[in-house]
């Protein structure tokens, strides 16, 4: 219905209301909406369930276009991208550091699986693990190499005592250690 004298009749509700009780919209001929404020509300709270259904819907059909869209805006915008995710974080470190924290308490075998991967990456080896780790869970440990691709559990302080040595001298010493450890000796082991 088309306002008159600053009033206009919702076209749901029916009543005539004041021009201040509808949301503006430019498409239609007096510049507001045909529903007042309240009924739009009431509309939308009514179909939102309808409309989570229909947006994960569109997100599964269109997941590849929206993965585009996402890239290219990206790359587009790749230094204010960047400056607005440092911004980002610079005023909410402390609420990162609270989530970092809680995330690592909350999640201790996949901080553990992160952890393996990042010392194998930055060591820049592939290993086999002969076994798991027997150790309690407050002893740190290193993965040592018994030869170029496998690796057996050793407690850090220990290993590190070797670390200064070269390669061929490291693996003679913490053979030894191994030995003591484990009852194993590896060097027969791998020759056999």
């Amino acid at each position: 219905m088309k306002a008159s004298n600053g009033f206009k009749i919702c076209s749901h509700c029916r009543k005539n209301l004041s021009i201040s009780e509808y949301h503006k919209n430019r498409t239609t001929h007096d510049g507001f909406g045909n529903e007042c404020k309240f009924c739009l509300s009431e509309i939308r709270e009514r179909n939102l369930e309808k409309k989570h259904e229909y947006d994960k819907q569109y997100c599964l059909v269109n997941a590849e276009q929206q993965r585009q869209k996402t890239n290219d805006w990206y790359y587009a915008n790749h230094e204010y991208a960047i400056d607005r995710s440092k911004e980002y974080y610079r005023n909410h470190i402390e609420e990162h550091q609270i989530n970092s924290r809680n995330w690592k308490k909350n999640n201790p075998e996949r901080l553990r699986i992160l952890r393996e991967k990042y010392t194998a990456k930055r060591r820049n080896m592939g290993f086999f693990k002969l076994w798991k780790n027997p150790f309690p869970e407050d002893v740190q440990i290193d993965w040592h190499h018994v030869n170029k691709m496998l690796v057996v559990p050793m407690p850090r302080r220990i290993h590190n005592k070797c670390s200064h040595l070269n390669p061929e001298e490291h693996r003679e010493r913490c053979n030894v250690w191994l030995y003591q450890l484990y009852g194993l000796d590896f060097n027969k082991l791998l020759k056999s």
